[in-house]
């Protein structure tokens, strides 16, 4: 017999059965606490994450995607880079495909076979050489006002060695003035990159850039607008 604490006697049995049943009861409420404290933690790391990713998207500092630090770019080749044994060896046509996957029928763009492709597609294949010969003041001609009222225009950069180029058609919308906006994917890599032209991508690397151009009721075809894909680097 035991002695509770009004002096009452309780049978072994009883006692034993009361303190199984504390220690059931105590095990229950301290799962229920680590699933309650582990429930508060997830909901913390997940807003955390998403005020994280929130601010990222609304200040447009810090691309998602770009990794932290700066590339190490290349001194600028000396001589002409049309004689440069090593770029010449690299692959420097500029494929086109209408399929937006990118995974349709690709065509390389020639100086033979070019009036095979649309105004538009032959716009960014100039528009590309352009930026092979280092023509900057050429290059300033491919925006409209628009565009600069974003980006300041380029005053000069050196010759680059681009390859593995490729136009991709993305999509089509109409302006309400009754222009046409035609985006397109912009792709290449920079051989030996000097960092005068591009200094969000290191060379041998390439981030797709989503080109949107205006096309006037007159004809006229130039850039409004250029996305650069910052979460892909190949």
């Amino acid at each position: 017999m035991l002695q509770t604490e009004n002096d009452e006697m309780l049978p072994r049995e009883t006692a034993e059965t009361e303190c199984e049943k504390i220690r059931k009861e105590s095990k229950k409420a301290g799962r229920r606490l680590w699933i309650v404290l582990g429930c508060v933690l997830g909901a913390l790391v997940v807003m955390l994450v998403a005020v994280g990713i929130l601010d990222r998207v609304l200040r447009r500092e810090e691309p998602i995607g770009v990794p932290d630090g700066t590339y190490e770019f290349c001194t600028t080749y000396p001589g002409n880079i049309m004689e440069y044994d090593a770029y010449l060896q690299l692959n420097r046509q500029v494929s086109y495909c209408d399929i937006p996957s990118g995974y349709g029928l690709t065509q390389s763009i020639t100086e033979e076979n070019r009036k095979e492709f649309d105004q538009k597609v032959l716009f960014l294949y100039d528009y590309l050489q352009t930026v092979i010969a280092g023509d900057a003041e050429k290059y300033n001609t491919y925006f409209n006002e628009t565009f600069f009222e974003h980006n300041e225009k380029k005053t000069s950069f050196s010759p680059q060695m681009l390859y593995n180029m490729k136009i991709t058609y993305s999509e089509f919308e109409t302006a309400d003035n009754g222009d046409k906006l035609m985006t397109y994917i912009l792709e290449y890599m920079i051989f030996q990159n000097d960092g005068t032209f591009r200094k969000d991508v290191g060379s041998d690397g390439s981030r797709p850039q989503y080109v949107t151009l205006r096309v006037g009721t007159d004809g006229t075809i130039l850039i409004e607008k250029i996305v650069t894909k910052y979460d892909q680097l190949s």
